[in-house]
């Protein structure tokens, strides 16, 4: 099936969604650089930073949560953060209840907070160039806290796993997070021996897979993941990403509809829904999609406004798609994309000074 091209092509794309793959340039059209695959999607545990992108400008931010505000975690509790609708990272609190994220660069961020013995949480922070930040967000524990309940897993599916599948995996998140994607894959492939379900470990290798630019290797090992356990939505992410790569939009938007359902509030889910859905021809559904993603109740997704205003623009709703594309500027002016909006702007006539 041929690739519609309804302005966002797959170059603009690996702009639109996030920095490439490590090794790849911006401007390339491999498969995993779509909707910002590779580490974007990669399953993290306790203090494992992305991996550096050389990027000497990048930003180091600590996140300290705090139990109303007073209180010291005596948990590790989960901290997803998010920039445009793509995951960044995802990493538990260490003793003292903080995360370090290495090389992050500048722009906005969301950091959603979860964890078994508190409410979900979201907090929305900025980054300036090559500044050290420190963040604190304070949560509220549930009324109905659950104890002993065993902290540091990715899926609860996984907790059945045997020790030494989890010590395996823990080998191969350090190795991750220092490069050396040969070994990591080596403890990740030990802990599926010992826990052949074990999805996230699955979903981990496919995105070194793609580091190491074997695609079908990395669908294969996606597939594995989504078999293991189908509530895996990290790799049910990576593999739309990668089908929309490969040109197949139709298979995507089955995978990321049957993760909506499981998770309708994840704006990145819902980006990546909408993408495939502009690409299928199907505007109204893009449109949409595209809008759910700034009622969920942790927002962040501005690229969703350039896939509703693409898909009103193919619908000649040109008013309406002037209104996206501002909407857009105004929260992500210095975006790597903010030329596509204007050019877009420049194209219908739309006043790019009202976006700012």
């Amino acid at each position: 099936m041929k690739l519609r091209n309804y302005g966002l092509t797959l170059t603009s794309l690996l702009l639109l969604c996030a920095a490439p793959l490590a090794g790849q340039k911006a401007g390339g059209a491999a498969p995993g650089g779509v909707l910002g695959g590779g580490s974007a999607g990669m399953s993290r545990s306790p203090g494992a930073p992305t991996p550096s992108t050389g990027n000497t400008a990048n930003a180091h931010i600590t996140i300290e949560v705090r139990v109303d505000d007073r209180y010291t975690l005596d948990t590790p509790v989960l901290v997803e953060v998010v920039s445009m609708g793509t995951p960044v990272s995802r990493s538990y609190t260490d003793n003292s209840g903080r995360v370090t994220l290495h090389n992050l660069s500048s722009g906005s961020y969301t950091a959603n907070i979860s964890g078994p013995d508190i409410e979900p949480t979201s907090i929305s922070f900025s980054i300036d160039f090559g500044r050290m930040q420190n963040i604190s967000a304070s949560v509220h524990r549930r009324e109905s806290a659950q104890e002993n309940v065993p902290a540091g897993l990715i899926d609860a599916s996984e907790l059945s796993a045997p020790k030494k599948a989890h010590k395996e995996y823990e080998k191969g998140v350090h190795e991750y997070s220092e490069n050396h994607f040969e070994k990591a894959e080596e403890h990740f492939r030990n802990a599926i021996s010992e826990y052949p379900k074990y999805s996230s470990a699955w979903n981990n290798i496919g995105s070194i897979r793609m580091h190491l630019n074997d695609p079908a290797g990395a669908e294969e090992c996606y597939r594995h993941a989504l078999d293991a356990n189908p509530n895996n939505n990290y790799a049910a992410r990576n593999l739309a990403r990668l089908l929309i790569g490969k040109h197949n939009s139709r298979e995507a938007e089955q995978v990321m509809k049957r993760a909506v359902v499981t998770d309708p509030n994840r704006p990145e889910s819902l980006v990546i829904l909408a993408y495939a859905q502009l690409q299928n021809g199907e505007f109204d559904d893009a449109i949409a999609t595209a809008k759910r993603v700034h009622t969920a109740p942790t927002h962040s997704g501005s690229l969703s406004h350039l896939i509703a205003a693409r898909a009103l623009e193919m619908k000649q709703q040109n008013t309406a798609a002037i209104a996206e594309y501002q909407l857009f500027l105004k929260e992500s002016p210095h975006a790597a994309q903010a030329k596509f909006a204007q050019d877009a702007l420049a194209r219908l006539g739309g006043n790019q000074e009202a976006s700012r």
